[in-house]
């Protein structure tokens, strides 16, 4: 990875290899990782003590422009919106996301559905374990603990099959360890991620959805796994999971397990 008159681009043929680390929880069993220490510390000294948000994201008149982060940090607020709360569990409370990003979850949830979840031939459990995810990063009143983004800067696309510049907000997103696994398990099984052979292990199969934001979202997020707080870590449901609902979210039997 270099950078370049204010451009942060991966040297070609290297993407893919960093996507697709073989380190973390893979297609066999979970493989322990030797934690860098040195970033962790200097995660440490940034991270608040309090419920602070790290950044946010506009979209005049439905056109988003790049997320940017908040300097100073700010505390959550109170939004009303427009469309019904994408992320349930945090209904009636602050948050850092407001109104025009929970409209962008409604656009990513609906996507999920049709890439990870049942309308794919995937798993729902799959899916409402990504909707989570995507919402403790978007939403959570939380969210500076365990995700820091930086200054905008142009990235080169690493999904992009042509040489392609994007704007966009690098971010860190810190998970444990076993929080990485827990939602690989739930996902490996989905058609769509085996087809992707960047996603055979847990590392892989997150730092595929970070890269992959940059053109969904025009943040590019780069994912670590630790496991001390604060690194976020979530209760996942299995595949096999047969509930109707779980965490505001409905569900079905996962087809790929049949």
């Amino acid at each position: 990875m270099e950078t370049t008159a204010g451009k942060l681009h991966i040297k070609p043929g290297n993407q893919w290899a960093i996507l697709s680390n073989s380190y973390g929880c893979s297609q066999g069993s979970c493989i322990p990782m030797a934690i860098n220490m040195a970033i962790w510390v200097l995660l440490g000294l940034v991270v608040p003590c309090l419920s602070l948000c790290s950044f946010t994201q506009n979209c005049p008149g439905g056109v988003c422009t790049p997320p940017h982060m908040f300097s100073p940090y700010v505390e959550p607020f109170m939004t009303e919106f427009t469309s019904p709360l994408m992320c349930p569990e945090f209904a009636g409370q602050p948050l850092c996301c407001n109104d025009d990003q929970n409209t962008e979850l409604v656009n990513k949830f609906t996507l999920i559905d049709f890439t990870f979840g049942g309308g794919a031939g995937g798993c729902d459990a799959c899916g409402v374990n990504l909707k989570r995810l995507w919402c403790y990063f978007t939403c959570s009143p939380d969210q500076a603990l365990f995700a820091q983004g930086a200054p905008q800067q142009m990235v080169l696309d690493p999904m992009s099959s042509t040489p392609s510049w994007v704007l966009v907000m690098p971010t860190n997103f810190t998970v444990t360890e076993k929080y990485a696994c827990d939602l690989y398990n739930s996902c490996k099984k989905c058609p769509y991620a085996q087809q992707v052979s960047a996603m055979q292990s847990s590392h892989g199969f997150l730092q595929f959805q970070g890269a992959n934001s940059v053109e969904m979202g025009l943040v590019y997020i780069t994912f670590y796994f630790v496991n001390s707080p604060p690194a976020l870590e979530l209760v996942t449901i299995p595949c096999g999971n047969q509930a109707p609902e779980a965490y505001g979210y409905p569900t079905k039997t996962c087809s790929c397990n049949k």
